[in-house]
């Protein structure tokens, strides 16, 4: 029952948290707000972070609360608050249904410590250096920002405009055209392959970008070690059946 309980309180926390933030990339009515965009966004990290030390004021420590939410349970940011953690869950759930029933869905895979360890190394050093290429290049908010600007955000034009076009033609005016003249298609083709490689690794291997690539993952996973309610299996009460090992999207549990 608890179990239960936790899993939907994940779920439901993540799919509120999940739209928001899409609805900030597909604002293109512009009703969120300047202020609305703020406080949906106080929890990312990465943003929460860079906008603390560029106006050093409490409302954007955010990624403070992040850190505190760690050290008590684990990485919630990654599971429940991370755009793009969410997304590849959504991916991972849908190969799911591509999958043959027997076939083992998720194994053990070894930490790649010295890659991780370095990433992290590299964007903290050329963050400090006011670099931030390496940060818009691996931190998953970005990321999953340009996917929703470059794929979700054109769609969603389109399939307003297409609405608009046809309400239009009854005398109805709820909605109106949005101009989509600035789309180009080399804005397009890097999101592309942005969501194609989320797919693969996603679809395959569960959180493997999370647990490899990603430096927020790197750098919370270290401090979630260290929780204080963090997951541990009772290995006195442990049968060897597998099941957690087979059901871990993050393949972290080695039996």
């Amino acid at each position: 029952m608890t179990y239960k309980w936790l899993k939907w309180t994940r779920v439901t926390v993540a799919l509120v948290f999940f739209l928001l933030t899409t609805l900030v990339f597909l604002d293109f009515k512009e009703v969120v707000g300047e202020k609305g965009v703020n406080n949906i966004l106080f929890l990312q990290f990465v943003p929460s972070l860079l906008k603390f030390f560029a106006v050093f004021s409490l409302s954007a420590a955010g990624f403070i609360i992040i850190l505190v939410l760690t050290a008590l349970f684990g990485r919630v940011y990654c599971s429940a608050i991370c755009p793009l953690g969410i997304l590849q869950d959504f991916i991972s759930r849908a190969g799911k249904l591509f999958r043959k029933k027997r076939k083992r869905r998720y194994k053990y895979l070894k930490p790649r410590n010295i890659l991780r360890y370095t990433i992290l190394a590299a964007t903290v050093i050329l963050g400090i250096f006011a670099s931030v290429f390496v940060v818009n290049l691996l931190d998953p908010y970005s990321l999953f920002g340009k996917v929703a600007t470059g794929l979700f955000r054109p769609v969603g034009i389109w399939i307003n405009n297409g609405l608009a076009s046809i309400l239009e033609s009854m005398n109805v005016y709820v909605l109106y055209l949005r101009d989509i003249s600035m789309f180009h298609l080399a804005a397009f083709i890097f999101p592309v392959i942005i969501l194609v490689v989320l797919l693969y690794m996603s679809g395959r291997y569960g959180r493997l970008y999370c647990n490899t690539i990603c430096p927020v993952g790197t750098l919370l996973g270290w401090l979630s070690k260290y929780s204080l309610f963090r997951i541990e299996l009772d290995k006195d009460q442990c049968i060897k059946c597998g099941k957690c090992a087979f059901s871990c999207k993050s393949g972290c549990i080695s039996i």
